[in-house]
């Protein structure tokens, strides 16, 4: 429990920075206003992020990367499509992608209530 608490805590630390970063850098407004903006841009960034990474949506640049490689690079063309996608084929890290996502939501509903409510 202890581990998961941890590995938990850590992103959301960070994006908390990443909030405070844009106020300070982009918003320059201390309202309440200013970090529902803040926390829109970062839990859409992260709410994205970790769906992409949760639907293994990377996998879909693999055969765009082929054809140039393909056109570009002639060592390569001993290789079919299928030996290079199984090469290439990215996994996904589903309890990350996971928290990333949960977190990314989080801060869209944080956003939405400072911004509609306060």
């Amino acid at each position: 429990m202890k581990y998961q608490l941890k590995l938990l805590i850590k992103p959301v630390i960070i994006s908390v920075a990443f909030v405070f970063i844009w106020l300070l850098t982009l918003g320059r407004d201390f309202s309440l206003l200013g970090y529902s903006n803040g926390f829109f841009i970062v839990g859409l960034v992260m709410f994205f992020w970790g769906l992409i990474t949760l639907t293994r949506a990377g996998n879909i640049f693999i055969s765009t990367n082929y054809v140039f490689k393909m056109v570009f690079k002639r060592e390569l063309r001993t290789k079919n499509y299928y030996e290079y996608m199984t090469e290439r084929e990215v996994k996904a890290d589903n309890e990350n992608a996971t928290r990333t996502l949960l977190i990314g939501v989080t801060y869209l509903i944080i956003a939405y209530a400072l911004g509609n409510f306060f």
